[in-house]
């Protein structure tokens, strides 16, 4: 069960010619602050706009690699906001961060919610393993 409302962030800035204005998050979630995904007002992003806008990226980015080949070599998968938090978690548990640290970033009330859905074992993790395991004999 997430203790919060489905909001992301990541720090975005507007382009004017070739100043950058810097956009600022205005809200707390939780106690968390500086959010990345924000909008022109520096509220958080709902899921919706930020995978309507990933996936309008996606589309064209795809598009781009067909204009230039029938067959283009790399296309980028499609993926939502939710691969990137199942992304987050798996690479957290990868370098170590402790359990509890990730299960608070994503605002889960158990641990073993945290696990069962959102850790997959990366081939990475697997070789680590596996060298880190000594062999019975």
């Amino acid at each position: 069960m997430l203790k919060t409302a489905k909001k992301l962030a990541l720090g975005v800035g507007i382009c004017t010619n070739t100043k950058v204005d810097r956009l600022s998050c205005k809200v707390s979630v939780d106690g968390y602050t500086d959010f990345i995904f924000v909008n022109r007002y520096g509220e958080t992003q709902d899921y919706g706009t930020l995978n309507n806008a990933i996936h309008r990226i996606i589309r064209d980015c795809n598009n781009t690699q067909f204009e230039k080949s029938e067959n283009p070599k790399v296309l980028l998968p499609h993926f939502s906001c939710h691969t990137l938090r199942h992304t987050f978690t798996t690479r957290m548990c990868g370098v170590g961060v402790s359990i509890k640290v990730i299960q608070d970033s994503l605002g889960h009330s158990y641990v073993s919610t945290m696990l069962d859905i959102y850790s997959h074992i990366s081939d990475t993790m697997q070789r680590q393993a596996a060298v880190q395991t000594p062999i019975c004999r």
